[in-house]
């Protein structure tokens, strides 16, 4: 059985995006001591909305480092449908304006 995206993210993300994806650090645009930035929110104030379903899940998949990022891939941890579960979940976080937004983009 599919787990719901909140749970899933309560699970695996909360950690690095915090809660209801709202971040963790103050700036997530300034790089740290050893040049990384720091993990984005999901919550609408960051670039999240600004990617397609399709990276989204690619994402997901394949994790953050080959965007010199560090999230990890989450291919084989997930099902397809708690992937999607995830990504909806996901855009339920974000203000209504940016949701529309985002549909007129890619919906």
């Amino acid at each position: 059985m599919a787990l719901p995206g909140k749970v899933i993210f309560n699970k695996k993300g909360v950690s690095f995006h915090g809660l209801k994806g709202k971040g963790i650090v103050k700036d997530w645009n300034v790089k740290d001591d050893i040049s990384n930035y720091p993990v984005p929110p999901l919550n609408g104030t960051a670039h999240t909305w600004h990617h397609s379903p399709a990276q989204l899940l690619y994402t997901i998949n394949k994790g953050g480092v080959e965007m010199g990022g560090q999230m990890p891939a989450f291919e084989n941890l997930l099902s397809k449908k708690e992937k999607q579960a995830l990504i909806d979940y996901l855009y339920s976080l974000w203000p209504k304006e940016i949701q529309e937004k985002y549909d007129e983009r890619f919906k």
